[in-house]
C-alpha cells in the first residue's frame, strides 16, 4: 500500500510540476512559435534581444503581433541592447512604438553610461505572462530565421511552458531593476518610417503565408521534463568586477559568479558530465573555469567522448577576423585530444539550415549554443564558449534535466553535423584553403587579446 501511495504521489508531482518543452530546430519553427506565444498573452509580454532589425520580414511580423496585443490592453515591455541599435532607425522605432504605449528600453547605452560600452545584454528572451517563454540563441533579424539571401545562422531554442516560466519572468524583472537601462528618445514622426521600413512587401506576404500553412505547432513533439533550471545573469555582477580592460584578464571571483547565473549554470552542466558530452557552439574558446572543466573531464575514467561542433573561421569582425580565426584553429587543435574532438565547420561547404523559404544562394554559419549531456540532459542558451559570454555580457541559459526524449531530439539535430564535416573534408577544396595565410603572428595577436574577443 505504501509503495502504491509513493508511486501515485510521484506520478502526480511529475504531471503537475513538470515543464512542457518544445524543441525549435529551425528558424521557421522558431518564428512561428514566437508569434503563437505572443498571441497567447493575457496580461504581459516581456521581450529582450541583442539585435533587432525592424525592417526585416521576421521582425515586422513580430512587431505586428506585439502591436495587436498592446491594442488589446496587454502590457508590452521591450528591452533592446544598444549595440548595433543606434541612430535614426532606433529613434523611428521608438516613435512608432510610443503610439501604442510601448516604451523602447535601451540596455547599456554608452551615451548615458560610457563605462558600460564593453558590456552587452546578449540575452534573447520572450516571456508571456508567467506561463511560457522562448529562450536560445536567435536574435531578431532575418538571418537568424533562415530568410537572408546572404549569410544565415543555424541556431536552436526552446519554447517552455510550466513552473520555470516564473523564474524567467523574475530574472527579466531583475535585469529591468538592476541594469543600465534608459528609454530611447523617439523621433518626431514615424510616418516615413512606417511607409518605407514597415510596409509589407511580396517577400513578407510569402513568409506569412508559409507560416500559416505550417503545421509544426499541431504536430511538434511535447517533451515533459521533470526538472527545468533557468538562469539569466544579474547585472549586479558588474559591481564586483571592474570594467576596465586590465581586470578582464582575470577570472570571475566566487562572489561575482553567484550573480553570473548563466555562467554558473553552464559550468555546472559541463562539470556534471559522466559519460558523454555533445556540444554545438558558435565558438570554442574556453577560458578559466571552462578550460579547467574540459581538462578534468578528459581525465575522467567514466568519460567516453566529448564532441564539439563549432565554426572554422571568424566572421563579421573586420580586422579581427584573421586573429579570431587563428585562435579558433589553435583551440580546436588543443581541444582535440584524448577523449575529445573539436569539429570546425566552414560556411563555404555543405553546412545548411532547413527553411522552405531560404534563398538558394544563402550561406550558413553556426550560431547555436546548446549541449547534450549523458543522453538525458539538455542545455539551450545564448552562452558562447568564449570570454565575453563568460565574464562580460549578460546571458541566459536553461537546462532540462532527466529528459531523454528531448535529449535524443537535440542530439539527432547536432549529430547531422558529423556528415557535414566529413563531406567537406572530401569534397570542399575551398573549405580546406579557407585558413591559408594564417601565421604565428596572427595567433600571438589573438592570444594577447583573447579576453576582448
Amino acid at each position: 500500500m505504501r509503495l502504491i501511495f509513493i508511486f501515485c504521489f510521484q506520478l502526480f508531482a511529475f504531471s503537475v510540476f513538470a515543464d512542457d518543452v518544445f524543441f525549435l530546430r529551425t528558424g521557421e519553427e522558431s518564428l512561428l512559435a514566437r508569434l503563437q506565444l505572443i498571441k497567447e498573452a493575457q496580461k504581459q509580454i516581456s521581450f529582450m534581444t541583442y539585435e533587432f532589425n525592424a525592417c526585416d520580414t521576421s521582425t515586422k511580423l513580430l512587431l505586428d503581433e506585439l502591436i495587436n496585443k498592446a491594442k488589446q490592453g496587454v502590457q508590452v515591455r521591450f528591452i533592446l541592447d544598444s549595440y548595433d541599435n543606434t541612430g535614426e532607425e532606433r529613434t523611428n522605432l521608438a516613435a512608432y512604438l510610443k503610439k501604442y504605449n510601448i516604451p523602447l528600453l535601451i540596455y547599456s547605452d554608452p551615451w548615458f553610461f560610457p563605462p558600460a560600452k564593453n558590456h552587452r545584454n546578449h540575452i534573447k528572451l520572450l516571456v508571456v505572462d508567467d506561463n511560457g517563454y522562448i529562450v536560445g540563441g536567435r536574435n531578431s533579424k532575418d538571418e537568424y530565421f533562415g530568410l537572408s539571401k546572404d549569410m544565415n545562422y543555424i541556431d536552436q531554442d526552446v519554447l517552455v511552458y510550466g513552473p520555470s516560466a516564473q523564474k524567467a519572468l523574475s530574472d527579466f524583472n531583475q535585469i529591468l531593476r538592476n541594469g543600465f537601462i534608459t528609454r530611447a528618445l523617439p523621433g518626431k514622426s514615424s510616418t516615413a518610417f512606417e511607409a518605407s521600413c514597415l510596409a509589407k512587401n511580396v517577400r513578407d506576404w510569402q513568409v506569412l503565408l508559409s507560416l500559416q500553412n505550417n503545421t509544426f505547432l499541431q504536430t511538434a513533439q511535447r517533451h515533459s521534463c521533470p526538472m527545468v533550471s533557468f538562469a539569466a545573469d544579474n547585472p549586479r555582477f558588474l559591481s564586483l568586477v571592474h570594467l576596465d580592460s586590465k581586470n578582464h584578464q582575470s577570472d570571475l571571483s566566487d562572489r561575482a559568479l553567484k550573480f553570473k547565473g548563466s555562467t554558473q549554470l553552464f559550468l555546472e552542466f559541463l562539470a556534471g558530465t559522466e559519460r558523454n558530452l555533445l556540444v554545438e557552439n558558435q565558438y570554442y574558446l574556453p577560458i578559466y573555469r571552462m578550460e579547467k572543466i574540459f581538462n578534468t573531464l578528459r581525465k575522467k575514467l567514466t568519460l567516453q567522448n566529448i564532441d564539439v561542433f563549432t565554426n572554422k573561421t571568424g566572421y563579421g569582425f573586420g580586422w579581427l577576423d584573421k586573429p579570431l580565426t587563428a585562435l579558433l584553429m589553435l583551440r580546436a587543435q588543443q581541444g582535440s585530444t584524448k577523449k575529445q574532438y573539436v569539429y570546425p565547420l566552414s560556411s563555404l561547404g555543405a553546412l545548411a539550415g532547413n527553411h522552405s523559404l531560404t534563398p538558394p544562394t544563402a550561406r550558413w554559419r553556426i550560431h547555436t549554443k546548446s549541449a547534450v549531456r549523458d543522453r538525458e540532459d539538455v542545455l539551450i542558451s545564448s552562452f558562447n564558449i568564449d570570454p565575453r559570454s563568460y565574464h562580460t555580457n549578460l546571458e541566459a541559459a536553461v537546462v532540462m534535466h532527466n529528459c531523454p526524449t528531448l535529449a535524443q531530439a537535440v542530439e539527432t539535430q547536432i549529430g547531422g553535423l558529423y556528415m557535414t564535416y566529413y563531406i567537406d573534408r572530401i569534397f570542399c577544396g575551398a573549405c580546406e584553403r579557407e585558413t591559408e595565410g594564417i601565421t604565428n603572428k596572427d595567433i600571438v595577436k589573438a592570444l594577447v587579446g583573447e579576453n576582448f574577443l
